[in-house]
């Protein structure tokens, strides 16, 4: 992921379709910073210095599950101090969590379809 920092925001390009369709490889979106992330918020979070952009499938004490919206990567627990900020959309919350487990499913059935014909 490439970013750029303004003030109280990043502006970051996508790079990857862990998160499709809401974002493609090559998007550049805005995320930025706030106090109390939830079920179903998609955020930029940084570990061993990459970045990565996921969605968070399950709130801890003081952790967060974030995972991709495709079901390829395995969900990775993280924690507040690794959070750089969120993307702020209509998908997000509970709305996120429920489009997340939908987008999970379609994808899981297409690999399935995929792997019967090649």
């Amino acid at each position: 992921m490439k970013s750029s920092i303004c003030t109280s925001c990043v502006f970051i390009k996508a790079s990857g379709g862990c998160m499709r369709p809401l974002i493609k490889n090559g998007d550049v979106i805005f995320v930025r910073k706030k106090f109390n992330y939830r079920l179903g918020d998609i955020v930029l979070y940084e570990i061993n210095g990459q970045k990565f952009l996921h969605r968070i499938i399950k709130v801890l004490n003081k952790n967060y599950i974030v995972c991709d919206d495709t079901g390829t990567t395995e969900p990775v627990e993280i924690g507040i101090n690794n959070i750089l900020g969120f993307y702020p959309t209509i998908f997000s919350n509970f709305l996120g969590f429920v489009f997340h487990k939908v987008v999970k499913i379609i994808f899981c059935i297409g690999r399935r379809i995929k792997n019967l014909f090649f």
